[in-house]
């Protein structure tokens, strides 16, 4: 792929002996995000970075656990002479020499943010949305806004996503947990030692997401995070197309997929019947729906798929906003 993702799996393995959530290192959770959004993707461990041919990426994403290490003269000028040429990294919370050479100065340290705030490319009434996520993360402040930077998000009127273009290439900075912010919203933030705020009885999907607007709002949060930093951020500094390959050479790719709508247990002959005529199909339902397990069973064992259905408001115009070149995205 066209998008370069750099983790340090060591820090990464050392974090998680501390079994302690806010003590792990999730960079990991940037595999979610660049798979939905971009597509394919190359990965390689940090170490591998100064002898990477970086001519062959649009991107380079330096999560946490690789932005943080000492870096040597030679890593910073292999990146430099990648942006100069017109490529784009990403860094999250860089620290050290990476953040002295590309980032604001970082002087404020750490701080818990109480607002949010988007200053560009966005609709009024995802702006709105924006505001309605939970601040689960913290965030690094700096004594004055980097020069010669545009700023897309804030968090207390601080800069914590901003973009400095550097010759023919841009640095975007993400002042805050990008990774982690992510898990937290998609699975939900257990107690520190990993056990579940549950309710006397069984264990229910609410108590395993963050409780409030998370849980009924009609738009997913989290892709609309994931969505912004593409698109609003991202795009801004060079623009991106994420057409998939077609698998084995095919010229196109037929895409099924089916909301179950109370079919019940006629959905099987539909996926025996797709099997039958070389198809595969997703089925999506709610837990409202009649679809039980022998329901689940026999989709499944005709090689289809089943998955849960995100339905609050479907009719709302304002959900769905054409974006990214030519409204496609």
């Amino acid at each position: 792929g066209e998008l370069l993702l750099v983790i340090d799996q060591s820090t990464v393995q050392t974090s998680s002996l501390a079994r302690r959530f806010n003590d792990v290192d999730w960079s990991y959770g940037w595999l979610n995000y660049v798979e939905q959004e971009f597509g394919p993707y190359t990965l390689i461990d940090a170490k591998r970075l100064p002898t990477t041919d970086l001519a062959h990426f649009r991107y380079v994403i330096i999560t946490q656990s690789a932005a943080n290490l000492r870096e040597n003269q030679r890593q910073q000028e292999h990146l430099s002479n990648y942006i100069r040429a017109g490529g784009v990294v990403i860094l999250e919370r860089p620290g050290g020499s990476l953040r002295k050479r590309f980032s604001a100065d970082g002087a404020g340290g750490e701080r818990v943010p109480q607002s949010l705030g988007v200053t560009r490319n966005l609709s009024p009434f995802f702006t709105q949305q924006m505001d309605l996520i939970p601040l689960l993360t913290t965030y690094i402040a700096s004594s004055t806004p980097l020069k010669d930077s545009v700023t897309y998000m804030t968090m207390d009127g601080v800069p914590v996503v901003y973009r400095r273009p550097i010759e023919r290439g841009h640095v975007i900075t993400i002042e805050f947990n990008f990774a982690q912010w992510l898990v937290r919203l998609q699975q939900g933030t257990p107690n520190n030692d990993f056990t579940i705020r549950a309710e006397p009885g069984a264990t229910t999907t609410v108590d395993l997401i963050n409780p409030g607007t998370v849980a009924n709002n009609p738009v997913p949060l989290a892709d609309l995070l994931e969505r912004y930093l593409t698109i609003g951020v991202i795009n801004d500094a060079r623009p991106v197309v994420s057409l998939w390959p077609f698998p084995s050479g095919s010229q196109g790719v037929l895409l099924m997929t089916h909301n179950e709508d109370a079919m019940g247990p006629s959905a099987v002959w539909m996926a025996r019947w797709e099997k039958q005529n070389n198809f595969r199909s997703t089925y999506f339902v709610t837990p409202a729906d009649e679809f039980g397990k022998k329901s689940v069973r026999g989709v499944e064992s005709n090689a289809a798929e089943v998955q849960l259905q995100w339905s609050n408001n479907p009719d709302d115009p304002n959900i769905i906003e054409p974006a990214g070149p030519g409204g496609f995205g």
